[in-house]
């Protein structure tokens, strides 16, 4: 994982309450093979600001696809906020997220390791979000 340059967000005002801490964006590799059933080798999601104070949304990123080879396909993704897993850690790993000003959690949460992760972060399943 590499950072790379990443303008923050503009204006100072109001940034101690936002979700986001607007640094550097970092550099996400992830494989997915035919014979690994398709799926994404790794864990990557992408955060965004919710539409009301302290809501946190994940998505899955958009990255450069490249084929390696007829049967596995490398993406690329630079993110400024999010959740991740790469070689070598034994936990999802977050970046660029001020979880004490999160009190929602929305979006792609469906994958078990993203739900242990918020469970250990203090939050519980209301039933649509994570709330804290």
């Amino acid at each position: 994982m590499a950072k790379t340059s990443g303008g923050g967000a503009s204006g100072s005002g109001g940034r101690s309450r936002s979700v986001l801490s607007g640094g550097e964006s970092i550099s996400i590799s992830n494989e997915r093979s035919r014979s690994g059933g398709g799926q994404w080798r790794y864990t990557t999601l992408e955060a965004s600001e919710g539409s009301a104070p302290g809501e946190l949304s994940f998505g899955y990123p958009r990255g450069k696809l490249t084929q390696i080879n007829r049967n596995t396909t490398r993406a690329e993704y630079n993110i400024r906020a999010g959740v991740y897993d790469q070689a070598g850690y034994r936990r999802l790993q977050s970046y660029g997220i001020n979880w004490d000003n999160v009190s929602k959690v929305s979006g792609e949460t469906r994958d078990i390791r993203i739900r242990g992760f918020l469970k250990d972060k203090g939050f519980k399943w209301d039933g649509t979000a994570w709330v804290k």
